[in-house]
């Protein structure tokens, strides 16, 4: 139905499948999916697009490889022209992809009875000394970074040296060059600990995503400005514009630019309480169908 893309809408509903369809999920198909269905019906009735056409797609579970956003922008390589996520939180406008990368760390220690063996190679405190250091790398400077130990688990009981511990890290940074300097401070230290010739350490990696690429800047601004103008119409408050890690980093990261929004109010978010206030809804599809016809006139 609908004609190639020189704008990509794109739907990223995060952690919307648990063990049950959980209530996320149910909240989700209320809101920006529900309105990237209304808003494709509206254009279809009307028979309204630009000149090269629209892209509209929705997706789901994109928290972990981003495989979904990934494959359309292989398809659609050097015809994508501009990338609008609905995606976010009210108000909040994502224009600056945050680049990361993940690790997944096993450690792996002699072990021993805690009382017998007392004094023999233990993988938590092999991993609580990596934290440390962890903790205590520079950032580097020009940007926000970041770097976080979210994960940690290990041991058997109380009365064993713990044998193994797994944890997993993550390094975020605006620029990529940045991240690529906490990558080599975080594999400087654990070739530090490998060489100590007491521990068993495994990296894995644990996904990523790419950071900014040389996108126009001149039509991000207009872009840009254009969603501010929309927004200050429609919404309430100032619209706040930020960096974030999501789908928008894969065409950014080809020099597409674009943003990531979402026009209805939402509260308690990445939790089993995460709600929407249908209230919002009405208003939200205005905002929203705003911004996809300004494309049009584009």
């Amino acid at each position: 139905l609908f004609i190639l893309a020189s704008v990509f809408f794109w739907f990223f509903g995060y952690n919307a499948v648990t063990s049950a369809f959980s209530r996320y999920a149910e909240q989700e198909l209320q809101g920006n999916f529900a309105l990237v269905l209304m808003i494709s019906k509206y254009l279809i009735s009307r028979n309204i697009q630009p000149e090269d056409g629209f892209l509209m797609v929705c997706n789901t579970c994109e928290e972990v490889d981003q495989s979904g956003i990934t494959h359309v922008v292989d398809t659609y390589q050097g015809r994508l022209k501009e990338a609008y996520m609905m995606d976010g939180l009210y108000n909040q406008v994502v224009n600056w992809p945050v680049a990361y990368q993940k690790y997944k760390v096993h450690i792996h220690a002699q072990g021993g009875h805690a009382y017998l063996n007392f004094g023999n190679p233990s993988a938590v405190v092999c991993a609580a000394s990596m934290i440390n250091e962890i903790y205590a790398l520079p950032l580097p400077e020009g940007c926000k970074s970041s770097y976080n130990v979210g994960l940690i688990s290990g041991g058997t009981t109380v009365n064993a040296i713990p044998q193994t511990v797994d944890m997993a890290v993550e390094l975020r940074s605006e620029i990529e060059a940045n991240l690529n300097t906490l990558r080599g401070q975080f594999r400087e230290i654990v070739e530090k600990y490998r060489k100590q010739g007491t521990y068993e350490i495994q990296v894995e990696d644990d996904g990523s995503l790419p950071g900014k690429g040389d996108v126009d800047e001149a039509r991000q601004g207009r872009i840009n400005e254009k969603i501010r103008a929309i927004f200050g119409e429609y919404l309430e408050g100032d619209t706040i514009f930020r960096s974030g890690a999501g789908d928008l980093n894969i065409p950014a990261s080809r020099g597409v630019p674009g943003v990531g929004f979402c026009a209805y109010k939402l509260g308690r978010i990445h939790s089993r309480e995460e709600y929407i206030d249908l209230n919002s809804l009405e208003n939200a599809l205005r905002a929203s169908l705003a911004v996809v016809l300004s494309c049009v006139n584009d």
